[in-house]
């Protein structure tokens, strides 16, 4: 603390004693309010300026909850790992070498108070928690304070913040996958039983473009879903008659389906395409629907098809 601030404590604490003991009258104990005040108000304030998100929450939590110290921490098989602190780095050396007791206290969600002496050396009362949230990366949050005005409340309140602000921070940097499969594949199955009760087999012709990604990706989304318009435009023209449904699995996998009851269209059918000058190879293949019993093989027959071109697998 700062020695102008100590000695105006303790100018105060000494004014307060001699006013009790009545050895200060009113009129002198005023007179030595102003001059203190006087002095106060003389004080520059320097505030601790925190540039990081997580040292500020912790000053902010340590000045809002009468702690000394308050730190975030990663946890793993190795120890603690400081990521943002407020306070005497004193605290943080002795909270450092906490890692096993505090690991073999807390259980989920509940927060632990260890009072002095409670495993650890430091001489006030250690609070700890596990950071709430879905996470690969254990945090905790801890708080040293000896007050008797420590809110436990607003100790797990602040750490359920930095979960919601963690659990933010990775919905923005994680990559995000959308999966249209389950409905998409619903609705071909529909669409196959619907023709099936109308009568004969049904030819699934499969083709795959499988540098298509590769190729294109590069030119952002609008672009690819443009690639997939007219792969699937291509394939209505060359592949079979008019009105014949296709359906994208993926932006390189498409199925064409042909009702086929004089059995003419078993026979596989290749595809070419050409994007902008780019020509883009394809692999095909063709499987006939007789009932409602080969839906499910005829997918586990695309998967292995998907499956031995990827691997390199020369497939006639």
């Amino acid at each position: 603390m700062d020695e102008a601030i100590k000695s105006l404590v303790v100018t105060v604490k000494e004014t307060l004693k001699d006013f009790t003991a009545g050895r200060l009258s009113s009129a002198e104990c005023r007179q030595r309010y102003k001059r203190i005040s006087t002095e106060c108000n003389s004080l520059q304030y320097v505030g601790t300026r925190h540039r990081d998100l997580l040292s500020s929450l912790c000053y902010l939590h340590s000045t809002e909850n009468f702690s000394l110290f308050t730190g975030l921490y990663r946890l793993d098989m190795y120890g603690l790992t400081a990521l943002g602190s407020s306070g005497d780095d004193g605290f943080n050396l002795g909270l450092l070498r906490m890692r096993d007791v505090l690991s073999s206290r807390l259980a989920g969600s509940t927060p632990v108070s260890l009072p002095p002496g409670d495993g650890h050396e430091l001489p006030h009362t250690v609070h700890a928690c596990i950071v709430p949230g879905e996470s690969s990366m254990p945090l905790l949050f801890i708080a040293v304070s000896s007050s008797n005005f420590f809110s436990k409340d607003e100790f797990v309140n602040t750490a359920e913040l930095i979960g919601v602000l963690r659990s933010a921070a990775e919905l923005e940097t994680r990559p995000q996958y959308f999966s249209f499969f389950g409905d998409r594949r619903a609705r071909i199955n529909e669409w196959i039983r619907r023709t099936l009760a109308e009568g004969g087999p049904v030819s699934a012709h499969y083709f795959l473009f499988n540098m298509v990604e590769r190729i294109f990706s590069h030119m952002g989304l609008p672009e690819m879903l443009k690639v997939s318009a007219s792969i699937k435009k291509a394939l209505m023209e060359q592949c079979g008659p008019p009105d014949t449904p296709v359906f994208e699995l993926s932006m390189r996998e498409y199925l064409m389906f042909i009702p086929d009851r004089a059995g003419a269209f078993c026979e596989k059918k290749k595809a070419s395409f050409t994007y902008q000058g780019s020509s883009i190879p394809s692999q095909s293949n063709v499987f006939v629907i007789r009932n409602e019993d080969d839906i499910s093989g005829f997918w586990d027959d695309i998967l292995d098809f998907e499956r031995r071109i990827s691997s390199g697998e020369r497939v006639r």
